[in-house]
């Protein structure tokens, strides 16, 4: 459920950007920097490996995509542990008792 809500979401703020460039005749990015007024040459971390991306995340991937991964991972996520949990939960089958017969 909460995956579906991410994606519907992600479809409402794509149709918002698209049609904000539709009307203004520029093509506008919506992404978490823009969204939180975060400046282009702000450094979150100092390790290198994980800076860069961190600077990707914020700056580049808009923000109807990152939706759109989280509800693939929130799906994914929600089937993995209702198949697991299923097979936690599930008890042996009790064994088969002969019935009595009745003349």
């Amino acid at each position: 459920m909460i995956a579906g809500i991410f994606l519907v979401t992600a479809v409402l703020v794509m149709a918002a950007q698209v049609m904000d460039a539709s009307a203004s005749g520029s093509r506008t990015s919506i992404t978490i920097a823009s969204q939180f007024n975060i400046p282009a040459d702000r450094a979150f971390t100092d390790w290198p490996v994980i800076g860069p991306l961190l600077h990707f995340l914020a700056n580049d991937i808009q923000v109807w995509v990152l939706l759109a991964l989280a509800a693939a991972v929130l799906y994914w996520a929600a089937d993995w542990t209702n198949e697991k949990l299923s097979v936690l939960c599930r008890r042996a089958p009790p064994a088969a008792e002969p019935k009595p017969e009745h003349p």
